[in-house]
């Protein structure tokens, strides 16, 4: 009877601690507004024929278009970014000859877009002599690779070799921002760049 008793007062208790007048408090609180979003049917793009691959690691960019990964046939899967806005506006960021660096294999591991440029985090492989490349193994370096929005490479910048980049992102400034591993302590490094 006792537990009864102390149930039924908690329970009293707890009913008189709520609060009495909601209407007073909604009313406070300014109105939620209602939007409806409204999609149109769907365009196939440029880039839409048969046997494409689109990798699904895909970003907007602020100017609403649409940044994805995609290699053009199955049998290269060369993997390029490109820049979708509407069915007719492809902008493709092309993997560029660099000096002293054999062709950039077209798989980006990373990449970053604001108003202005577009980065890509790109491995490519050291050029080596004939005869260096029969008494060694390739060498590989990480490189920023930059693009203005409209596809053209501006430039690339060089990663330290004592990090291991994951993830990249540019400051209003132009300075590159890296998420990285330290290769030495394995601990993970925030690293600026100037490019």
């Amino acid at each position: 009877m006792n537990k009864l008793c102390l149930a039924l007062s908690l329970l009293f208790m707890c009913a008189s601690a709520l609060p009495q007048n909601y209407s007073d408090k909604a009313a406070s609180q300014p109105p939620i507004p209602v939007s409806r979003l409204v999609f149109s049917a769907p365009e196939r793009t440029s880039l839409g024929a048969t046997g494409t691959i689109m990798k699904a690691d895909y970003g907007c960019a602020d100017d609403g278009s649409v940044l994805l990964q995609i290699a053009d046939a199955p049998q290269v899967m060369d993997m390029s970014l490109h820049a979708l806005k509407g069915p007719l506006d492809d902008i493709r960021f092309s993997p560029p000859h660099l000096p002293g660096y054999s062709s950039i294999a077209s798989w980006p591991v990373a990449y970053f877009s604001d108003s202005q440029e577009v980065a890509i985090l790109e491995q490519a492989p050291i050029a080596q002599s004939q005869l260096e490349a029969e008494r060694t193994p390739q060498t590989w370096a990480w490189l920023a690779l930059l693009y203005d929005r409209k596809g053209t490479f501006e430039h690339a910048v060089p990663i330290p070799s004592d990090i291991e980049p994951v993830a990249l992102g540019i400051y209003g400034s132009g300075d590159l921002l890296l998420v990285a591993t330290n290769k030495t302590t394995k601990a993970a490094d925030l690293v600026v760049l100037s490019p």
